[in-house]
Order: C-alpha cells, then structure tokens, then sequence
C-alpha cells in the first residue's frame, strides 16, 4: 500500500501525534514524543527549502522563533550565562564568550601605527572635555571637539578658565627660538622689556649696563 503521508484539510482544525486525550487548544500540530526530520521545515511559510549539499540553505525557515527553555550548541551542551552560540566555519555552532569571539573588539591605531593587539579594545574611557559619548539606540555617537589655539601666532598658551588662551605678553618666535616677555619682536633668546625681580642668584659669563659698559666678569 502506497503511503501517502497524512495532510490536513480545510475542515480539520489540527493534527495530533501521540496525543491520548483531545483537548481544544490553538496549536494546529501537537506531538508527544521525539520527532525526526530527514528533509526540511517550513515555519510561516509557504514550504521548506530543499537541502542542497553543494549550496546549502536552511533547514528550517521561519519567521519569529520563541524559546521557552534551553538552546542547546552541535555538541548538544547547554551554554552559560553570557555566552552565545558561534559558527564553526559552516560545520556546527558552539558556545563562546564575548571574549572568546576574534574580531569583535577594534584595533587602535596613532597616526596609522597599530598600538597594542588587534581587535583587542572592548572598552573606551573617555575623560575631559574634548571628547563625548551619547546614547544613539543600542550603540553610541562619540564627538570630538576641535581644539582651537588661543590668541595669535607665536602666543604661548595658558589655561584660560578650562580652554586655551595666547598671552599677548609671552611670545615664542619659532624661526629664531627666541622668547619674548612683553615683546613682541624678541632680539634675545630671552628679551623682556621692563623690569625683572630675582629673589634668588645671578650667574652670568658677561653683564651689560644700559650704556652698554662691560662689567667684569663675575664669580
């Protein structure tokens, strides 16, 4: 006798496989018992894919999946708190830690130099100003602030209230290396113009009066 399978027709409202007692319920297919499936699945669609070895498609499909219980890896394991399941090159899937997964951290680079392991960095710390972080969804949205110098060309810069400020009164000439306190074309590599106060000790090799007199030399 051929056998035809079983299906369901529009008068019959489920299908019961090892089940003893009826009861009315909304599950259209009940079972009791273990079910072995040697082709393909179709969950809320309109029928399983067939199984090609050479290019391979899901056994199953379907849309949403709850599961009320374990999920069990290849192997048949159970996995532990925080881990999750992996592909093993297309072969099987097994549990692993965030940790344990290679590429899900991000390599840091200086300049195009690689600074540490790749994929190493899980957790970035920023602290300051400069920089900040905010919540966009599930992932984040970091701004870097520009960093504007204070003052005009050849100020130094000071710490003006938590941003940079250029003193008018200190100057630095990169050309010359020359520093200038109160001046701004420095003709020394250190000019002032003004007067200077030491509460400590001069040593100088020469020292010049305002009428350009050679002093002797000092100990």
């Amino acid at each position: 006798m051929a056998n035809y399978g079983k299906f369901l027709s529009g008068r019959e409202r489920s299908f019961g496989i090892g089940i003893t007692d009826y009861s009315e319920n909304s599950r259209v297919l009940d079972v009791i018992g273990n079910v072995s499936i040697g082709g393909s699945i179709g969950i809320g669609s309109d029928h399983g894919t067939d199984r090609n070895n050479d290019t391979p498609t899901a056994d199953v499909d379907t849309g949403n999946i709850r599961i009320h219980k374990e999920l069990f890896s290849y192997d048949g394991t159970m996995g532990d708190n925080n881990t999750i399941l992996t592909s093993l090159g297309g072969t099987s899937v097994t549990w692993k830690t965030l940790e344990g997964i290679q590429d899900l951290g991000i390599t840091i680079r200086d300049e195009g130099v690689q600074v540490g392991s790749s994929n190493s960095i899980r957790d970035i710390n920023f602290v300051g100003n400069l920089i900040s972080a905010v919540a966009s969804g599930a992932a984040a949205t970091i701004t870097v602030t520009d960093v504007a110098p204070g003052g005009s060309d050849g100020q130094i810069q000071y710490n003006d209230g938590g941003i940079f400020g250029g003193s008018a009164d200190l100057i630095f000439n990169d050309s010359t290396g020359r520093i200038g306190i109160a001046s701004a074309t420095p003709d020394r590599k250190l000019s002032v113009v003004g007067d200077v106060g030491v509460a400590g000790s001069g040593f100088f090799n020469r020292a010049y009066a305002s009428v350009d007199t050679l002093t002797p030399l000092l100990d």
